[in-house]
Order: structure tokens, then sequence, then C-alpha cells
């Protein structure tokens, strides 16, 4: 065990950090830098941690990233200042190498896993220090591979950022790690290089006026600068989990009038809770930065494997006053409206805008939001297993939105606070837990507002026909169904996942074998049971029956469905869609808006998803 629950012992190095090369010769050029890449915001180095249950050979990894970097050249080559323009940066391709260091700490993973909450200075032990004068200095691809003492691994990448996003970087150690466990299959994406889709038009042409950045001059005495405030002081780290039931209960309170993804709700709460925290003047403009992928909003769009930086800020702003006393509504609102702007040209006007390198991004009284989650970084296999803990290997004023491992729609909020203010911020961010508590124990966490306590059932028809011993004969028309039955009690059934109820459904059918069905027809011989509807939703599916086929010679249906409708449900068939299916039930009038908004709630998961391809969330870097 840890001596102290926070500090990290020393890494033993048992040789010094080597440059590993591409393995086979590469391009020698420079390769030009679009002004989302080299923007003064971006120039540091995204830093990632990973502890992995079980280690990995450091020579497979040495061999794999050798292969890889002959893919992704420029991470092998140096940063530097182009001949025309000193704060214009490009990639010398040289093929000079990554940095890659061995280490070993005495600890295990699980002790490391009790204090992966949230970062400490300590934790810089784990990526090797490149001594450098300056920032171009660094190589763009520095690695630190440090072996525990339970046979587990803790693998630290810094990736500069104006070479890659957190699409760029997700897309690159995937790769790394695919070679590394499938040495013998070919790129899962063929990574492109080319940044010259974001160059600027010529002459530029900013056509907007751009909130998220600004010329203002720094030794102005009269703008409040929160970056300066907040870097002046002692900062803590704080990270708070919201969980799947904690994010519903926030677009709850959007419902039904505004329809949100689980990123506009948890920024414009995160938003909220760090300006009320800080107790700046009501009359101050406070703005919210927040990465969006640009990837899909371009025209052309971007193609597939751009890895370089094809994000910008949008910019939510009011002024504090207006945030702090409104609802989350009003922040949504906000988030939403900033996002709705980022077309085409007003991307290129913002590119256009960077040429200008006097303009630098307005952090004076904004909160920076960089999403972490949905983008897949915590999937990464190197052939022993995912991480047991995917983060950042440090806590700045930045926010981030991690990934929680083992839960793909959960979100860890990190940021660092001055000493003083944390304990104020965190009361903030959790005052919906508790409003959440308050609302399950009053039944209002669902469209029925039913009592969390209450056990609810499902009840759903199941063809017995095969079932039964012996059969029932083809052409048998009569009734040759029973209905399942899941159940659970409201609260674990709207705070759980999806799997939860699935493996209800499962188990309910399960049950339907032969004695079972000749149980319930023998207790129906007592005319004085019923089917219980009390707490029940019935569903009846008439999908896959082939009721759509039906053809008098004229050709098929343009449509089928239901004469009436009623409280009870039915899944219809979708006309020239076998696999789709029409859900039709009739719902009280008060409730059923709110119904249909929880119903299309994976809508937005899953457009998201599609936008990125592999199942990733790409719209916030």
């Amino acid at each position: 065990m840890l001596k102290s629950p926070v500090e990290l012992p020393d890494c033993c190095y048992a040789n010094q950090p080597i440059l590993i090369c591409p393995s086979t010769p590469t391009p020698k050029h420079s390769l030009y830098l679009s002004n989302l890449d080299d923007q003064k915001f971006l120039r540091f180095s995204i830093k990632y941690l990973y502890l992995f249950k079980k280690s990995v050979s450091s020579d497979n990894l040495k061999y794999s990233l050798s292969r890889v970097l002959v893919d992704y050249y420029p991470l092998a080559g140096r940063l530097r200042a182009t001949a025309e323009d000193e704060q214009k940066f490009e990639v010398d391709c040289n093929g000079e190498g990554a940095v890659f260091a061995e280490a070993f700490m005495d600890i295990t993973a699980e002790d490391f896993l009790q204090l992966s909450n949230k970062p400490n200075r300590s934790w810089r032990k784990l990526l090797y220090r490149v001594e450098a004068l300056t920032f171009l200095d660094v190589p763009p691809l520095v690695v630190q591979v440090t072996n525990l003492r339970c046979g587990g691994m803790i693998l630290c990448t810094a990736i500069n950022h104006c070479l890659c996003d957190g699409i760029g970087t997700s897309q690159f150690l995937q790769t790394w790690a695919h070679i590394t466990a499938r040495p013998n299959l070919g790129l899962p994406i063929t990574p492109l290089h080319n940044r010259h889709m974001l160059k600027p038009r010529s002459p530029p042409k900013s056509s907007f006026t751009h909130p998220e950045y600004t010329r203002t001059n720094p030794n102005d005495n009269n703008t409040i600068d929160m970056v300066k405030f907040l870097q002046s002081q002692p900062l803590v780290p704080t990270s708070l989990t919201f969980t799947t039931s904690h994010i519903l209960h926030l677009k709850r309170q959007c419902v039904p009038s505004l329809k949100c993804t689980t990123f506009e709700a948890l920024a414009s709460h995160t938003w909220r809770c760090w300006v009320k925290s800080l107790d700046m003047s009501p009359s101050l403009n406070a703005k919210l930065l927040f990465s969006v992928s640009v990837r899909k909003k371009m025209n052309p769009e971007l193609p597939l494997g751009y890895y370089g930086n094809g994000f910008v800020l949008g910019c939510a702003q009011t002024n504090v006053k207006d945030l702090v006393t409104s609802n989350l509504y009003h922040g949504v609102k906000l988030v939403q409206q900033a996002k709705s702007t980022l077309n085409d040209e007003y991307i290129r006007s913002m590119i256009d805008l960077l040429e200008d390198k006097s303009v630098k991004t307005d952090l004076t009284t904004s909160l920076v939001i960089s999403q972490w989650s949905k983008l897949g970084l915590e999937d990464l296999d190197f052939g022993e297993g995912k991480p047991l803990h995917m983060g950042s290997l440090t806590s700045d004023i930045y926010c981030l939105f991690l990934p929680v491992i083992g839960d793909f729609d959960a979100v860890r909020v990190l940021v660092s606070m001055p000493e003083g203010i944390v304990e104020k911020f965190e009361y903030f961010m959790k005052e919906l837990w508790d409003k959440e508590d308050n609302a399950d124990a009053n039944g209002n966490g669902n469209s029925l507002d039913m009592s969390p306590s209450l056990n609810a059932k499902l009840l759903f028809s199941v063809s017995v026909r095969k079932k039964m011993n012996p059969e029932l004969p083809l052409g048998y028309y009569g009734n040759g169904f029973v209905l399942g039955c899941a159940q659970t009690n409201v609260k674990d059934l709207v705070t759980s996942n999806l799997y939860h109820g699935v493996k209800l459904v499962q188990q309910a059918k399960s049950t339907l074998n032969d004695e079972y069905i000749r149980s319930m027809i023998d207790l129906l011989e007592d005319k004085s049971v019923k089917t219980d509807l009390t707490t029940s939703l019935v569903i009846s599916q008439w999908s896959k029956l082939g009721l759509e086929d039906l053809d008098f010679g004229e050709g098929k249906p343009l449509h089928m469905g239901s004469l009436t409708s009623d409280i009870y449900c039915l899944f219809l068939p979708v006309i020239g869609d076998f696999d789709a299916v029409r859900v039709l039930v009739s719902m009280p009038e008060g409730i059923v808006e709110k119904f249909e908004y929880f119903m299309k709630e994976l809508w937005d998961k899953e457009d998201n998803a599609d936008a990125n391809g592999n199942g990733y969330h790409g719209e916030d870097i």
C-alpha cells in the first residue's frame, strides 16, 4: 500500500530514454499547419494516462510504435517556425523520432486506482520530462511505459496539440494499439496528413464578429482576466462523476419544452456552477468556450482519417446575473444557439481571422470545456485488455469531460479551482443529486411520475407454438401466445441503463417452457383470475407477422396499422423496411410530450455516433 493517499514514489529508470524512429524511410518535407493547428491556445501537449492490469512487452510496444510512425511520420518530426513568419509553425518531417522511456514504480494497479479520481503533482513522475528551452524543442510525441509491482503498467503519452486534436490522438493511439495486438493486419484508418483544406482564403475574409477571440490589450487595467486570477492562487483539482441517472435528471429540467444532448446539459450546468462559485460581478459577460468538431460541418466535409485539429470553439455568452438566476434551460439554449452558428461560412471566417496573429482566444471571463469522453480513448487495447483507468495526467483551469470506464454514458468532470473555492463549486455541482433523490422519493423520475417504490411490470406477448411439448401443429390459428412478465421497482428501472431492462425481459422469456405454460393454462380455469394491469405496460408485436405483405393481386399495401390506438402498446411493421418498428400507444395529453422526449433520446446519441463512425461521439473534442 502507498504510505500516502496521494504521493507516488519515484520512478526507477534502468536506461536512458531512446528515440523511436519510423521503421522504414519516410517522406522528408515541411508539413503545413492550418490556423486551427498552430493557434496560440493550442501550443501545449495533450497528456493522457492509462492504467492496464497486465503489462505489454516494451519491445513489442517499441517495435509497433516504429511501424505506426511510418504512417504517422509527422509525429516523428519536429515543430519549427516557418522561414516567412516566426509566429507561424510547420512540421519538419525529418524522421528524428519519438521519445520512449521505460521505468518501474513500486506500486500496484490497485494502489493507483485508489487515488485515480483526480491527478496530483506526483503523477508527473509518470511521464519523462524532456529538457527543452522552448515549446518548439519538445518532440511532438513523448511516451513513458511504467511497469508496476503487480505486473500491470501505466502508459503516459504527450502528443503535441498543434498536430492532433482529440479525435486525431484517439485515431493515432487506436492504430498503435491495433498494430501491437494484431501485427499482421493493416491500418484500421489511413491517416490524412494534408491540412490545406483548412487554409485561409486569399484575401482573408472574416465576416462575423467572433466572440471566441479578442484583440484586447492584456495590460488594459479595465479588463477582468479570470485566467490570471485563477493562476495566481493555489489550485486544487476536483473530479465529479455524473452517472446516467444524474445526466437524465439534468435533461429533465429542460423537458418538455427543450430537447438537449448530454453535453449541452452537463456543460451548461458546469458553466453555471463555475460562475456561481467564483462570485463574479453580476454585470460581467461570462463565456463558455467548448470544442466542437467541424469534420462534418465543412463543405466539403473533412475526409476520414484527417487527424489534425478539426475543431473550433463554440461560444455561449450571457451576463452573470442571468446565468446564475435562470434555470438550466437558459444555459442549454445558449449552448445550442452557439452550436447552430458553426456552419462552413462561419468556420472559414474564423480561420481567416486567425491570420491576424494578434488575435487570441478570449479567456478573460471564460470557462473552457473539452470533451474526452465519446472519443473511444477508453477502448485502447494493446492485446492484454482495455484499461482499468483512462484520464488526464494533469489538471488545469480548463475543464475536461472524461470517460468513465465501464459506463459509456457516464461522464467525469475534472477541473482545477482555487483552494478556497473548490468546496463551493462541488456543492453547486452536486445540488442536483439531492434534488434527484428527492424526485425519486416523490415519484418524479419517469413520464408517468410513478412512485419509485412501486413494482412496475412489462407484459409482452410470446408465441408458444414452438414452446409446447409437443409443438402446436402448423395451421393452428387459435390463441397460441401467453404474456411474459418482466418486473422491477420503478426506481431501479428508471435509474439503471438499458441493460437492466433487457436482462429482465430475457429472464421472463426464459421461464416460458412447456411446464410453465401448462401451469398458466390450469390457473386460468379459475375465472376470478385476471391479467394484472395495475402497474403494467402491455406490448403486442404486430411486426414480423407478415401482416404488411398482404397482396390481393394489385400489389402490397402502402400502409398497414391499427384502426385505433389504446393504452396497450403496439409494435407495428414499417412498409418497405422489414427491420424497422413503429411504436404506437396512447398517453394522457399532459404526458405524451414527455414520453416522446424520453423515447427519442437515443436518436441524438445515434446521430452523434454516426457523425464520426466507430461509435465515437465527435461533437466535442
